[in-house]
């Protein structure tokens, strides 16, 4: 619909005296007498007495106001119903990948993307990028990680979506699994006792079998050092027992829970400590009808 007080040039709550010199004005401008008659001048010569012709009268004037303000506000009413439905979209990012993982300095990496519902992507550290594209960059950096993050954002619901890779440098890599020497009773990250004796972290396999064999080499190493110079006294043993048997279930615990067993087998996998100390109590205490 025409806004026939923007054609004129004058606000919508003029008199009908400033209309009518506004539409002297402009006819004197833009009358096609006036500019060799060209066709544009035609066209805009006949807007304004069209425009003229209805605001100046006073009937035609308050129907067109009528029929504007309620095209206007339906308008309105669509552009707020639309954008409420906008403020629920949430921007996607369909796939984020990279060629390779791993990198040496010279090397070209391919990043592949894809994103729904956003209009504002970030590929950062390289700027904003379209929607959906490819991206080969050659990596000069030394660093021993890159990160590269895509963020995806829509701008009428003001929300974002963000995915990040990793890349790593191969030699920062090699260098240092060379310079890891694993230790079998503790980590250097945390201190011995809480290694030891906390149910707490994870252990891999091969520290695992390390650790239960220190621990029963040294049980069977003490024990003879302790039950036969006390005649076999079960106290005796029992101080003994009791802290390697209990250094050797926290460190299952820390196996199982690395492999991320159920609580049932946790169980069972425990079942055979059970019997190592009932073996180790019938082996060690004396029978009384021997003596």
């Amino acid at each position: 619909m025409k806004d026939y007080y923007k054609i004129l040039g004058v606000p919508r709550t003029a008199t009908a005296a400033e209309i009518k010199n506004a539409y002297r004005k402009l006819s004197l401008l833009y009358h096609p007498d006036r500019n060799n008659g060209e066709e544009k001048f035609n066209v805009l010569f006949s807007e304004i007495n069209e425009a003229y012709q209805v605001l100046y009268k006073i009937e035609k004037r308050s129907q067109y106001d009528n029929q504007y303000n309620n095209r206007y506000n339906q308008q309105q009413s669509h552009n707020q119903a639309y954008q409420q439905e906008q403020s629920y979209i949430q921007p996607i990012i369909e796939y984020f990948f990279v060629d390779k993982i791993y990198f040496r300095p010279g090397d070209v990496v391919m990043i592949t993307w894809n994103t729904l519902y956003a209009d504002s992507i970030e590929l950062r550290p390289f700027g904003f990028v379209a929607a959906q594209g490819i991206k080969k960059i050659k990596i000069n950096q030394s660093n021993p990680f890159i990160e590269i993050n895509l963020i995806a954002f829509n701008q009428v619901s003001r929300r974002y979506y963000t995915s990040k890779i990793t890349l790593e440098n191969v030699q920062y890599s090699q260098s240092s699994k060379r310079s890891k020497q694993e230790n079998p009773l503790f980590d250097d990250k945390y201190s011995l006792r809480k290694e030891l004796f906390s149910f707490d972290g994870k252990i891999g396999r091969f520290s695992y079998f390390k650790r239960i064999f220190s621990i029963v080499f040294i049980l069977l190493f003490l024990s003879p050092f302790i039950a036969i110079p006390t005649n076999y006294s079960s106290t005796a043993l029992a101080v003994l027992i009791f802290p390697f048997f209990y250094l050797a279930i926290v460190q299952s615990v820390k196996r199982l829970n690395a492999i991320q067993w159920s609580w049932y087998y946790c169980i069972l996998f425990l079942i055979p400590y059970v019997n190592i100390l009932a073996l180790l109590v019938l082996f060690v205490v004396p029978n009384p009808r021997k003596r």
